[in-house]
């Protein structure tokens, strides 16, 4: 199928997170299922710059963990109703089903409506997040056990690449829409 001039358009808006997603989404029938993935990720947003809000549960699993060790004291590995694994169990979960579901719709989308240039890095993307849980939540199962360094050196080495390769991906758009919205203000507050 080919797109007219206004479709690619409102594909490249949409792509750019300016919000024409409900015009788009009217173009292009995969909305609700790319939202309701993009929902369970991002835990009631379903734009790219919102993306972690299970990755919000993480990093606050991981915060209280630091403040756990460096404030009380208390040593690894925390029991499981501790609040760093409720936080990082629910937050891995979800970091699970939503890029889990990405993937299905991207398998579904129109090619003509993607990017060849950025394909392989919103893939690499989704994939990161979806191993990084993947591994964070194997780690808690397995935990005890002889394999558990070994699986804790893979787990931080996919939150490492994670992090390796945010400002190559769309996730970047966040830092930048962050920069953006602080130079406006300091811009119109003098």
């Amino acid at each position: 199928m080919a797109l007219t001039g206004r479709q690619r358009r409102a594909a490249l808006a949409y792509h750019s997170a300016i919000p024409v997603r409900k015009a788009f989404d009217k173009i292009v029938d995969t909305g609700a299922s790319r939202g309701s993935a993009q929902f369970v990720i991002g835990c009631g947003g379903s734009r790219i710059s919102k993306i972690f809000g299970h990755g919000r549960l993480c990093f606050a699993s991981t915060s209280v963990a630091a403040l756990y060790h460096v404030v009380f004291s208390w040593r690894a590995p925390y029991g499981y109703a501790s609040l760093p694994v409720l936080l990082g169990t629910l937050g891995g979960a979800g970091l699970l089903i939503g890029p889990a579901g990405l993937f299905a719709v991207r398998r579904r989308r129109d090619p003509a409506l993607a990017d060849p240039g950025q394909d392989g890095l919103d893939t690499a993307f989704i994939l990161m997040l979806f191993m990084t849980s993947a591994t964070g939540l194997l780690l808690l199962a397995l935990r005890g056990q002889p394999s558990m360094t070994l699986l804790l050196v893979v787990h931080l080495g996919f939150v490492l690449g994670l992090f390796l390769t945010l400002p190559y991906g769309k996730f970047v758009h966040g830092l930048y829409r962050t920069a953006a919205l602080l130079k406006y203000a300091s811009e119109a507050n003098p």
